[in-house]
C-alpha cells in the first residue's frame, strides 16, 4: 500500500509541475534565443506527454499557447497570431482543444518566415527607433567620457607642476601705495602694476589678457554644454516622436481591422 501511495504522490507532483510549466509558457518563450517556435513546441509536447503519463489532461491549453506564442520577438508573427486569437475569441474560428493542429500551423508560419529571412527582422519604424536610440546612447556615453577625461586631466600633474615651485621676489607682490607710479624699472626691465594679476608684470593692466581669457573660456564652456544638451534633447525628441507615430499607426491598423467585416 505504501508503494501505491508513493506512486500516486509522485504522479500528482509531476502533473502539477507540468501544469505549472504550461501556464508559464510566456516566461519560457520570452527567454528563448531567437524565439525558436520549433523548440517551444517540443517543450510543450513534452509537458503534455508528462500529463498524459499521469493519466491527466489540460483544459486551458489554447489560452496558454496564445499567451506563450505572443512573447515571440517577431512583430509580423504576433500581429498574425492576434488576428487568429480575435477570430477564435469571437467564435469565427474553431481550434481543437488538444492544440496539436494549431501548434503545427504556428510552427509552419514560423518556418516560412525563417526560411525567407524575415524572422525577427526589424520593421522600418523599429530600425529607425533603434538607430536613434543608439545615436542618443553614443552622445550620452561620449559626454560622460569627456567629463571623466576632464577630471583625469585635472587630477594629473604635469612635469612642470612637479618641479620645485618658483618663488617670486617679494617686491613683485608689493602693490604701489596711493599716489605712487604704476610703472617702474628693475634690472633694466620695465614693470607695470597689473590689477588683474595683483603683481608687477611686463604688461600693463590694459594689455592684460587674463580677465578677457577667463571670460571667453567660461562663455565657450557654457556654449559647449548648451549645444550638447540641445543635441541630446533633440535626439530624445526624435525617438519619442518616432515611437508615437509608430503607436498611432498601430492603433489605426487595429481599429480598421476591428471595424472590417
Amino acid at each position: 500500500k505504501s508503494i501505491i501511495d508513493h506512486s500516486i504522490t509522485n504522479s500528482r507532483s509531476s502533473a502539477s509541475a507540468a501544469r505549472t510549466a504550461l501556464s508559464s509558457l510566456d516566461v519560457y518563450i520570452a527567454g528563448l534565443p531567437d524565439s525558436d517556435i520549433t523548440k517551444a513546441n517540443l517543450y510543450i509536447k513534452g509537458k503534455l506527454n508528462e500529463l498524459a503519463a499521469c493519466g491527466e489532461t489540460t483544459t486551458d491549453l489554447i489560452d496558454n499557447l496564445f499567451k506563450g506564442y505572443s512573447k515571440a520577438k517577431d512583430h509580423a508573427f504576433t500581429q498574425w497570431l492576434q488576428r487568429i486569437k480575435d477570430d477564435w475569441t469571437d467564435r469565427r474560428e474553431e481550434i481543437n482543444p488538444n492544440g496539436l493542429a494549431f501548434m503545427e500551423r504556428v510552427e509552419n508560419y514560423y518556418k516560412d518566415r525563417k526560411n525567407a529571412g524575415d524572422w525577427m527582422k526589424l520593421s522600418d519604424d523599429q530600425a529607425t527607433i533603434l538607430a536613434l536610440q543608439t545615436k542618443l546612447q553614443n552622445v550620452t556615453t561620449k559626454d560622460k567620457k569627456d567629463k571623466k577625461g576632464k577630471k583625469g586631466k585635472k587630477g594629473k600633474k604635469s612635469d612642470k607642476e612637479n618641479r620645485e615651485p618658483y618663488e617670486k621676489p617679494a617686491w613683485k607682490k608689493k602693490a604701489p601705495k596711493d599716489g605712487e607710479k604704476q610703472k617702474k624699472e628693475v634690472d633694466g626691465k620695465t614693470y607695470h602694476w597689473c590689477i588683474h594679476h595683483k603683481e608687477w608684470t611686463v604688461h600693463s593692466s590694459s594689455e592684460c589678457r587674463k580677465k578677457s581669457d577667463g571670460k571667453d573660456k567660461a562663455e565657450k564652456e557654457k556654449k559647449k554644454k548648451s549645444e550638447k544638451k540641445n543635441k541630446v534633447e533633440n535626439l530624445t525628441l526624435k525617438v519619442l516622436q518616432t515611437i508615437a507615430e509608430h503607436v498611432d499607426q498601430g492603433a489605426g491598423t487595429d481599429s480598421e481591422s476591428c471595424c472590417s467585416p
